[in-house]
């Protein structure tokens, strides 16, 4: 304030400062009076003290008007909020003394005494303000220490997510990720680690990954499709491989190429896929040039059209590039695929008769090229290594079965009839020799060979006229003695179009018995088919057979042999009574012959497939006539052998000379 006075007849002023009074009058707590001094002209700071002291002393009016002098219009309003609530609450002493208390809060948090402030919540029972407060702070581990004395979980949970947006927006992904986990927040940890992909995200993630039970799939699913999107296939594959979700883990393998581990997860849950996931695996197998797995992968994918377009088309190019042995194999997997006892295979326009007459046909055509493909070599090898009775036997075999008029494509009948005509001079088989050179005249000749059969002709002309009866098949069923091409007996031109199907000639001309032929040396093998009588089922007759045939030993093997003999031969006589001609019927064995039977001369063949009517799909059986030679049997292709060479033909190629199937099952008797 300013005091005025004269002197020197001059008028002067004089400052006087008011402070030491109000600070006087404050430390005596006499606020009114102080204000009241103050208004007189003091500076801000004398003010201030006043309006704080006086607030602390609960001078709210004085507070207040000494506030609003300072334009400080936060603590007027607080102020003026309070004197309410003291006026509303003047009747209720609790209510009051908290309000005070609460007061007092919001003036240390407004004047940064938060310690203070803290303690005066503490004080007013509002704990979950107190952490509140340290969470606006960002003071986190005070907050905690708060949440865990009050002993309230959710708290606590409030706190870590707080504390985790805080470092989100701090961008700080790694600390983020690693409160919601503690927070049991999976999901959003994942998204925080996913969006950001910070460094180190990836392995970050997946220890989220190998951490969380598979319970919590919506996370899981989520790690997954940030690992995808990145392209990191192999985390990718160890989620898939934890949620057991095998279709997706699929369609990775299939993206990958990754086709090892794809057919593996196909063949151990199997029943959880259509097979048309395998369908990529195969059409890049066959980009590959791997044509036969390219084969077996479209019969797992089930999808039997591309699988036999497939295989006739490899068909038809083994045999422009004269691979007979690939032709025959190829047959022989078309025959297997028309009998697969599938759903999508019966779905298509074929009844059983159907399927199983194609079924025979490609089996025919896969042993006239399996066949042939000896003969091809014999002709245009320089040096081989083949028997002569053997390549007599393969031509003989195919002149037998062949229709003159409808060769099968890529097979040559001068190849055939040449080799069957040079292996008949050279064995002695000189009527089969003539034949043979008759039907090769009315052929185009190769001018190569022109002057060898010219010479050959020659020659036999001065030969006998039969051929040498060494040579000639016998059928062990009834004892005709056959010619070694029954053609020479039929007499029929080579383009005589009326001789009807000719797939069945290789028989015997009495009792029409099919030659059941080595397919190694192709000579005819002392077996007879038999089948039980109707009212017995094939699994009762292997049972008998079985069975009895250790109980027969006791009486020595001439015994049981000649026991046999004449049981069995009298169902053969029978069988051949009844027969019609020209009709082939096999020989029915009754309880009593079965039982008779000695199990090592049995020989079953297994059908193929199985279906309700199993006297369409019957088991074969063949009976050794001569015990003493070994008999081999190919379950899987249903094909005869000479055991001895069967066995030196797996262990040379360690497959199935026919059909390549690389595992030797039980190939012996019954």
């Amino acid at each position: 304030s300013n005091v005025y006075y004269v002197k020197d007849q001059k008028m002067k002023k004089l400052d006087v400062s008011l402070s030491p009074i109000v600070n006087s009058h404050i430390e005596n707590e006499d606020y009114d009076q102080a204000y009241a001094t103050s208004c007189l002209g003091v500076c801000d700071s004398t003010w201030n003290r006043l309006a704080h002291d006086s607030l602390s002393a609960m001078k709210l009016d004085t507070a207040c008007r000494s506030f609003f002098h300072l334009g400080n219009f936060k603590f007027t309003e607080i102020i003026r909020r309070t004197k309410n609530q003291l006026r509303q609450n003047a009747a209720n002493h609790d209510v009051l003394e908290k309000t005070k208390i609460l007061f007092h809060f919001e003036i240390a948090s407004i004047c940064g005494q938060y310690q203070q402030a803290v303690k005066l919540l503490v004080k007013a029972g509002e704990v979950h303000r107190a952490i509140e407060l340290f969470i606006d702070l960002r003071r986190w581990d005070e907050a905690k220490v708060f949440a865990t004395r009050s002993k309230n979980s959710d708290e606590m949970n409030r706190i870590l997510r707080s504390q985790a947006e805080w470092a989100e927006e701090m961008r700080d992904w790694k600390k983020a990720s690693e409160i919601y986990m503690s927070c049991n927040e999976p999901m959003k940890a994942v998204q925080m680690i996913g969006d950001t992909k910070g460094v180190g995200w990836k392995e970050a993630l997946i220890e989220i990954v190998r951490n969380l039970p598979k319970s919590e799939e919506l996370a899981l699913e989520c790690c997954a499709s940030y690992f995808e999107h990145s392209g990191e296939d192999n985390f990718t594959n160890e989620v898939y491989l934890k949620l057991g979700d095998c279709r997706r883990l699929m369609r990775l393998y299939v993206r990958n190429q990754n086709w090892t581990e794809a057919t593996l997860l196909y063949e151990k849950h199997e029943s959880e896929f259509d097979g048309r996931e395998l369908l990529p695996y195969a059409e890049w197998l066959a980009m590959q040039d791997r044509f036969e797995e390219a084969f077996q992968m479209y019969r797992k994918a089930k999808m039997p059209d591309q699988s036999r377009r497939l295989i006739m088309e490899l068909s038809k190019n083994a045999v422009v590039m004269q691979r007979f042995g690939d032709v025959s194999h190829y047959h022989w997997l078309i025959a297997t695929e028309m009998l697969r006892d599938d759903a999508t295979v019966r779905s298509k326009a074929f009844d059983e008769s159907e399927r199983l007459n194609m079924h025979n046909v490609h089996i025919m055509q896969s042993q006239r090229y399996y066949v042939y493909s000896y003969i091809h070599e014999f002709c245009n090898e320089v040096f081989v290594n083949m028997h002569h009775e053997m390549l007599l036997h393969a031509a003989a075999f195919l002149v037998n079965v062949i229709k003159f008029n409808d060769v099968p494509r890529g097979i040559s009948l001068v190849s055939v009839l040449y080799t069957l005509a040079k292996q008949a001079i050279f064995l002695g088989a000189y009527q089969v020799a003539r034949f043979a050179h008759t039907k090769l005249h009315s052929l185009v000749i190769p001018s190569s060979i022109e002057d060898s059969l010219e010479l050959d002709m020659i020659t036999i002309k001065a030969k006998p006229m039969h051929d040498n009866p060494d040579l000639l098949p016998v059928c062990y069923r009834c004892g005709t003695t056959n010619a070694i091409v029954n053609k020479i007996r039929d007499d029929i031109s080579p383009l005589d179009h009326s001789s009807g199907d000719r797939m069945d000639d290789d028989k015997c001309i009495n009792c029409a018995h099919p030659f059941i032929r080595c397919f190694l040396n192709f000579d005819v093998l002392p077996l007879v088919e038999f089948v039980p009588d109707d009212i017995i089922t094939d699994e009762h007759a292997i049972s008998l057979i079985q069975a009895t045939s250790s109980s027969l030993s006791e009486y020595g093997d001439g015994i049981a042999e000649g026991y046999d003999q004449d049981l069995f031969g009298d169902c053969i006589n029978s069988t051949l009574e009844h027969q019609k001609p020209n009709q082939y019927m096999p020989v029915v064995v009754n309880e009593q012959t079965l039982r008779s039977l000695n199990r090592e001369d049995v020989f079953a063949l297994q059908p193929l497939f199985k279906d309700g009517n199993e006297k369409i799909v019957r088991t074969r059986f063949f009976l050794n006539m001569i015990p003493d030679i070994g008999i081999a049997v190919s379950q899987h292709c249903h094909h005869f052998f000479h055991e001895e060479d069967y066995e030196q033909a797996f262990l040379k190629n360690s497959c199935c000379p026919v059909c390549r199937f690389p595992k030797l099952k039980d190939y012996g008797h019954l």
